[in-house]
Formats: C-alpha cells, structure tokens, sequence
C-alpha cells in the first residue's frame, strides 16, 4: 500500500477547500493522487488539479493503492447519504484523512477524531469532543465542553457556547448561535442565522431569532 496517497471522494467546490486547507497545513508527507465522483460527465478529467479517476463505487480498485480516503461532499440533502458511503468505505478497510487548517486554534484538552475537516480561524475551546466525520467551517467558535457527533456540518461563523451537545448527522447554519447547555437530536437542521436557546429534538428543522420548529 502507498500511505501517502489520498483519494478524495466528491469533486465538488467544498474538496476544494479541503485541498487549499490540506496544501496550507503543508500534509505529513502525503499527496492526492485524484477524485472519485458519481458525475460521469466528469471522468478523467481534471478538477481543481487533479483527475477523477472513476466514480464512487469503484474505489474497492483502489485497495493496496491509497493510504486514506477524503470525504469531500458537503450538502444537507447528502448528510444521510454521507454516512452510507462511509460505513461501506469503512468496511473495505479504508481510513480517512484528518485536515485541520494551520490557523485554527484547536484546544490540547479538546478531542478531535478521524476524518474531521477544521477550516480557517475556527477556534476549539477545552473539553470539546469532535466525532468522527465532522465538518467545522471557516471562523465558527466551539466554546468547552461540546460534543459534535458523527457526521455533522458546521457552517461558517457558527458560535457555540459551552455544554452543548449536537448529535449525529446534523446540519448547523451559517451565523447561527447555539446557547449553553443546549441539545441539538440527531439529523436535525438549523437554519440559517438562527439563535438556538432551547433543546432541538431529533429530525427537526429550526429557523429563527429564537430559532423554532418549522418542521
């Protein structure tokens, strides 16, 4: 196997922040060796500097070949779908690349784990748990004590304060702020600009100042 390789998956706009935020922390050796998407219209051609190599379930081919895999698909509608793809990756023995940009301040005393995207000026406060899967965008603030589940989107600019628990799979949108001690349930979506003041349970869409069920 080739350790230093990785594949990433989705040739989407939000890879290329991944792959600016990857060259910018300057890697641990490692270099990209191309994209697995589902748009055929975009085989072996060449996305933001590197070539897409074949669509998604082909990545078995590339067992032996790559040393991580790079998820890279970053949307509402793909939060659910995020999570198939990456247990089947999982099960093919595949591990996932960790990026933290070089200007976010992450705390010694928070917990970060596989595959998570950090972006720039995101601030990581002590006692935070980041699960695996997580995406934490461009300037958001997670004060201590938080707990992010698997497979969850932070948007840019997202405030969190402390004690606050976001479940799995949940989408948190751009400037939103999430209260102390607040529960967000599992696939729950908050809206853009929401102020979250109270507990959000499970499946649920939020919006507003203060945020409120939409559905």
């Amino acid at each position: 196997m080739d350790n230093k390789k990785i594949l990433i998956i989705g040739a989407s706009h939000h890879s290329k922040v991944l792959i600016d935020s990857f060259l910018s922390s300057g890697g641990r050796g490692e270099e990209i060796c191309g994209y697995l998407d589902d748009n055929t219209s975009l085989l072996n051609k060449t996305v933001n500097g590197y070539k897409v190599l074949g669509k998604i379930e082909d990545i078995e081919k590339f067992k032996g070949k790559v040393g991580f895999v790079l998820y890279a698909i970053a949307s509402i509608k793909f939060i659910k779908k995020k999570e198939d793809i990456i247990k089947k990756i999982k099960n093919l023995g595949f591990k996932f690349y960790t990026i933290i940009h070089p200007t976010a301040i992450i705390s010694n005393q928070s917990v970060i784990n596989e595959g998570v995207f950090i972006g720039p000026g995101v601030i990581i406060q002590p006692g935070t748990i980041i699960k695996n899967h997580v995406t934490i965008y461009s300037g958001s603030i997670i004060e201590h004590d938080n707990k992010i589940g698997d497979y969850s989107f932070i948007a840019p600019g997202v405030v969190t304060s402390g004690n606050v628990s976001i479940g799995k799979g949940v989408f948190v949108g751009t400037r939103s702020c999430i209260k102390n001690n607040v529960q967000i349930g599992d696939y729950s979506i908050v809206g853009i600009g929401s102020n979250v003041i109270n507990n959000v349970e499970k499946n649920k869409l939020v919006f507003g100042n203060p945020a409120r069920v939409i559905k």
